[in-house]
Order: structure tokens, then C-alpha cells, then sequence
């Protein structure tokens, strides 16, 4: 049987994407403002405690991007321990959700079965640009009938995609 690897995740991320340092630097900005400003605010008491929400809320925006880096951490050092699941078989029920000129693209998954599990695929399906995220309509390989193997491990984004493998027999002779 020839293989042949449509995807696999690599363990080469880091936590600070181009979203996360804006929220850094936008946060660092409100502290020093709130800093400078605190004791001049004339305004009601309310407007004190509303004042202190941005960095809060900023705040907790950091902290969950730090646990769900952590979080892709382990999936990524499970993934490369071979402690995640395997699904062989054949792609049953693909189902392609996005619909030219009915939906806007990118607002809907694919999804398909392999083996009695479900694998739902949106183009920000991944998390730290690991897992399988191509839909059929952006140029994906995968279609019914295919007869695949698919590494994934089930996450805070469920089914993640972590290996997907064409299986097709050798004709060879």
C-alpha cells in the first residue's frame, strides 16, 4: 500500500502571535494611562470601576492564550509520543457545508466519518496553526470514498487533526 502525507503538525509554535502582542502593548498602554490618570479622574465612582475593566479584561485575554498554548503544547508532545488516537478506513458522509454564492466562505465546516468518527474542518478550525484546517472548497485532497488514516487527538477543539495519510493500493504488479 502506497502512503502518501497530506498533512502532519509540527511542533514549531510559540504563543506570540501578531494578535497577542497587540493585546500586550494595547494593555501595557491602559496601565500606564490608568497610572498617570487615576488620581485625577473626577467622575462618578462607577466610572473608576469601568475604568479598570479594559485591563481586566485584557488581561484574562492573555491568560487564556497562554493556557491554550500550553494546552497545544501537550497535544503536540502527545502527537510526537504516539499517545494520540488513529481512524483508518474510508471517508464516509463527507459533507461540504460551504456553498458558492449561498454562504460566506469561511463561515462553515466540512465534516466527514472515518472509522465511526466524526472530523469537522473549518479554515480556523486549528488552534496555533496546528491541526488539518483545509475544506474541500480551499483545496482540500480529501474525498468520500478515500480510503485514509487520520492521527488526532480529541481536544478543547475536538477531533484535532494532527496526521492525515492517503492510503492507496499499489498497482505495481
Amino acid at each position: 500500500m502506497n502512503t502518501q502525507i497530506i498533512y502532519e503538525a509540527t511542533n514549531n509554535i510559540h504563543p506570540f502571535t501578531f494578535p497577542f502582542i497587540i493585546i500586550c502593548i494595547v494593555l501595557i498602554l491602559v496601565i500606564v494611562y490608568i497610572v498617570k490618570n487615576w488620581k485625577n479622574y473626577g467622575g462618578p465612582f462607577i466610572g473608576k470601576i469601568l475604568f479598570l475593566l479594559v485591563p481586566i479584561g485584557l488581561s484574562i485575554a492573555i491568560i487564556t492564550q497562554f493556557a491554550d498554548y500550553f494546552k497545544v503544547k501537550q497535544v503536540l508532545a502527545d502527537f510526537q509520543n504516539g499517545k494520540c488516537n488513529v481512524a483508518e478506513g474510508i471517508i464516509e458522509n463527507y459533507e461540504e457545508d460551504y456553498k458558492v454564492g449561498t454562504r460566506s466562505e469561511g463561515d462553515y465546516p466540512d465534516r466527514f466519518f472515518v472509522g465511526g468518527n466524526e472530523f469537522i474542518i473549518h479554515e480556523d478550525y486549528n488552534a496555533f496553526d496546528i491541526g488539518y484546517c483545509l475544506r474541500h472548497a480551499d483545496g482540500s485532497k480529501l474525498q468520500e470514498g478515500q480510503y485514509v488514516r487520520i492521527t488526532y487527538s480529541f481536544t478543547f477543539y475536538n477531533n484535532m487533526i494532527l496526521k492525515v495519510e492517503l492510503l492507496e493500493e499499489d498497482n505495481t504488479g
